[in-house]
C-alpha cells in the first residue's frame, strides 16, 4: 500500500468522523469540527503540491538516466529538440 493511498484512507476516515460529530450540535464540537476541517483542507493542499513536485522529480530523474545511459542519443535528441524550438519560435515571430 502506497503512502498516498494510506493518506487518502485516513482522510476518508476523518471525514466519516466529522459526519458523526455533525449529529451532536454543541458549541465545543462545532469548534472542534471547524478546526479539523481547516487542518484537513490544509493537509490536502500540501499533499497535492508534494505530488506535483514528486512527479516532476521523477520526470527529471528519468531524463537524467536517459542522458547518462545513452549520452550520444541524448545529445542528438537535445540538438533535435533545440532545432524544433527554434523553428517554432521563428514560425510564430511576427511577420513584417
Amino acid at each position: 500500500m502506497t503512502s498516498e493511498h494510506t493518506i487518502h484512507d485516513l482522510t476518508d476516515q476523518v471525514r466519516e468522523l466529522l459526519a458523526l460529530l455533525e449529529s451532536r450540535p454543541t458549541p465545543d464540537i462545532a469548534h472542534l469540527r471547524s478546526r479539523i476541517e481547516e487542518t484537513l483542507e490544509s493537509a490536502e493542499r500540501t499533499l497535492d503540491q508534494l505530488s506535483v513536485r514528486a512527479r516532476i522529480g521523477r520526470y527529471a530523474a528519468s531524463f537524467d538516466n536517459y542522458v547518462t545511459g545513452y549520452p550520444r542519443l541524448g545529445f542528438l535528441t537535445g540538438i533535435a529538440l533545440g532545432g524544433v524550438l527554434v523553428y517554432v519560435a521563428s514560425a510564430f515571430r511576427s511577420r513584417d
